[in-house]
């Protein structure tokens, strides 16, 4: 009997986290319908992976823009951008400049741009 009324005496406090995990579902899955991402891997002609590559990112239609440099191992991802049409430009000292326009962007998508 003495059990019973321990956990009974916990049920609020349960319901309120299960309640408050429940909560955020919906607001995690509006966030993934309403952005997207850009993600890639930029190497050389020999397959090695280019560090520091500048990579810019231009909304086409809002002119909204964005710049980082890849990883250590050549990696980069621009998380949570407005849905839309985007050209990604790659560029490094001793490297040819790429462009890759028109990347679509759609609602929970996540675009892949690999330069080589």
């Amino acid at each position: 009997m003495l059990r019973f009324s321990k956990l009974t005496s916990h049920f609020p406090l349960l319901a309120g986290v299960l309640f408050g995990i429940l909560s955020l579902q919906p607001v995690l899955a509006q966030t993934q319908a309403i952005n997207g991402s850009i993600r890639g891997h930029v190497i050389d002609v020999a397959g090695a992976s280019v560090p520091q590559a500048r990579v810019t990112i231009l909304n086409d239609d809002t002119g909204f823009t964005r710049q980082l440099d890849t990883d250590e191992n050549g990696y980069y991802v621009f998380p949570n951008l407005p849905l839309g049409s985007y050209t990604v430009t790659i560029e490094r000292e001793g490297f040819q400049k790429e462009r890759h326009p028109g990347v679509a962007l759609t609602a929970g998508v996540e675009a892949v741009v690999e330069a080589q």
